[in-house]
């Protein structure tokens, strides 16, 4: 079946012979609701594509950046246990509740703290 006869098939119009092949017989009455869908269909499928890549980006960046952080949180544990040993479960809940920023800059204290605390919180609670 052609796509002409299937076209014609489901939008229930009746069969009509092909002048040719490139060439398929219309009638008036058919002429405004084919030239009305053949003008919405670009924008529809532009439309439908634009939601979609959207939709799609937005979950990498979400992905992304949840990655992200989650790797950083990774590298803080790491080198916390490189530098003071074990790392409590307190510490590691808290740092997996800490913002981004947060991590930064329990990152950066590691180079110069004496103790798990200095790094978590300067303040002694871990």
């Amino acid at each position: 079946m052609s796509l002409d006869e299937a076209t014609n098939l489901k939008l229930g119009l009746r069969a009509r012979p092909q002048v040719s092949p490139s060439a398929p017989t219309i009638d008036a009455t058919e002429r405004p609701f084919l030239s009305a869908l053949h003008a919405a269909a670009p924008a529809t499928e532009t439309l439908t594509m634009t939601i979609a890549e959207q939709l799609e980006a937005r979950g990498i960046a979400k992905g992304k950046a949840e990655g992200q952080a989650e790797g950083l949180r990774r590298v803080l544990t790491h080198l916390l246990a490189l530098k003071f040993g074990a790392v409590p479960d307190s510490a590691i809940e808290r740092i997996d509740r800490a913002t981004e920023e947060q991590v930064l800059a329990w990152s950066a204290r590691v180079l110069s703290a004496t103790s798990l605390t200095d790094v978590i919180d300067p303040d002694g609670r871990v």
